[in-house]
């Protein structure tokens, strides 16, 4: 217990030891918000950690509370945050109505779906921490892979009561569509979004409740539905909080989809344990961190699409272990950092987007040019410089080719010129920066050309 402002003066008179915090948690404690969190306690810690109803400047609230509506709250034509709930799109038209009683507030500022309400902690969850690792072999050039585990801490529910806790969790009564869910008469198999398929005797499962209007957070009881092999939440806006880290139990998952979202926080660690895994959709959400080197541990993994979020950090070198990746599409970040030449060992890879990062920096390593299956290469928009490899020439399969907005120089090399269509190759288009320091040997090379406030595009006439 304590006020807040009581830690800024301990930190101030503390040793430089204490004034390098890394990450500081003081949630569910008795703390007073008298002072609240100053900016000099912000810029001695890195990560902190309060309860979600004290003000912080420095804390995430929006990504690690849950939204409650403001108890009591009830507008002028007598309708209560529940109305307003179950349509938001009425906030649009009455979110501006003031209470009825004495509140002096509007639905937009009580109401959780009018993106009001108030802050709470979210509801203390399992914390795992130890999972057996399956470490894939590596070349001699890669750091070995970080133990992931997980520890059990409760009892495991059955799959018909896990997906009743899910209903529930995820507001089941105001979805689109809930036929046959939590009918003791129907076989879950038979409630809407459920499938159940029989493989060698094995019951799995594939949950799909795309765009069906679930809200709130997911539950960690997710981690007990260990047949699950497909789990699809996109396009579900009202999706909030976080990935529950009890996701690393689901050891035969191979599709998980969270596309536009609402989660926040980092990528659980334990998410990097799923072997069987081939599609990963997370893209349009505010996840945060960085990408870590257990990413490499997604062996099984083809499909890995997470632009719009807010990832940082590098691409890891643990990258090249992942074999059978097809697509890997990470755009519009804070990602940093070079390339790295391992990229060059997955042999599957056809779609490689790294544009709008605008941080990444380096030169195009040459080992891109054995991606023999790489079809579209994107990586306009960053900080990228050197000259362009003449080994993307041997790239036969290649249709898209986007080096724009960068800062390369020279030659663009004769081999990539004959990779265009209309010298008989794949290539359709390709962009880069020949108004400033990049030169087209010919007419029929680049197809638009760029400078740092326009392209136009090459006539070959």
């Amino acid at each position: 217990s304590g006020k807040i402002s009581e830690l800024d003066d301990l930190m101030n008179n503390s040793s430089p030891r204490a004034t390098s915090l890394v990450q500081m948690d003081l949630r569910y404690n008795l703390l007073d918000n008298v002072g609240a969190v100053s900016t000099s306690l912000c810029s001695v810690i890195e990560v902190l950690y309060v309860d979600c109803d004290l003000e912080c400047p420095c804390c995430d609230h929006q990504a690690l509370c849950e939204c409650e509506n403001v108890e009591g709250f009830v507008d002028l034509n007598g309708e209560s945050c529940d109305w307003y709930d179950a349509t938001p799109s009425n906030c649009l038209e009455y979110g501006d109505l003031y209470s009825s009683s004495n509140m002096n507030m509007t639905a937009n500022e009580a109401c959780c779906s009018c993106n009001g309400g108030t802050q709470r902690n979210p509801s203390p969850s399992v914390k795992p921490s130890s999972f057996p690792s399956q470490q894939p072999s590596a070349e001699p050039s890669f750091s070995s892979m970080p133990t992931i585990s997980l520890q059990p801490t409760r009892p495991i529910v059955s799959t018909e009561e896990a997906l009743g806790i899910i209903f529930k969790d995820l507001r089941g009564d105001r979805w689109k569509n809930y036929t046959n869910w939590l009918n003791a008469s129907v076989s879950y198999c038979h409630w809407y979004g459920v499938e159940c398929i029989l493989e060698n005797n094995e019951e799995y499962l594939w949950l799909d409740l795309k765009d069906n209007g679930l809200a709130g957070s997911i539950p960690s009881v997710i981690g007990d539905m260990t047949n699950l092999k497909g789990l699809a939440l996109d396009f579900n806006l009202n999706i909030m909080s976080s990935i529950p880290s009890e996701i690393g139990y689901l050891k035969h998952l191979e599709y998980l989809g969270f596309r536009q979202n609402n989660l926040g926080s980092t990528i659980p660690t334990e998410l990097f344990s799923l072997t069987s895994l081939k599609t990963l959709f997370g893209y349009w959400n505010k996840l945060s961190g960085t990408l870590p080197s257990e990413l490499g541990q997604l062996t099984s993994l083809e499909y890995l699409w997470l632009h719009y979020n807010r990832l940082t950090g590098t691409v890891p070198t643990e990258v090249g272990l992942m074999k059978n990746l097809k697509e890997f599409h990470v755009p519009y970040q804070q990602i940093s950092g070079t390339i790295p030449s391992e990229m060059g060992m997955l042999s599957s890879l056809n779609w490689l987007g790294l544009m709008y990062n605008l941080v990444m920096t380096g030169s195009i390593p040459s080992e891109l040019g054995i991606l023999k299956s790489a079809e579209v290469i994107v990586l306009a928009y960053n900080q990228f410089s050197g000259t362009i490899p003449s080994e993307l020439g041997s790239l036969n399969e290649l249709s898209w080719l986007f080096l724009h907005n960068n800062d390369f120089s020279g030659d663009v090399p004769d081999e990539i010129c004959a990779l265009r269509d209309v010298n008989g190759g794949a290539l359709e288009e390709f962009w880069t920066d020949c108004f400033t320091d990049v030169t087209c040997s010919s007419p029929d090379c680049c197809t638009l050309c760029c400078d740092d406030f326009s392209c136009v595009a090459v006539s070959l006439t």
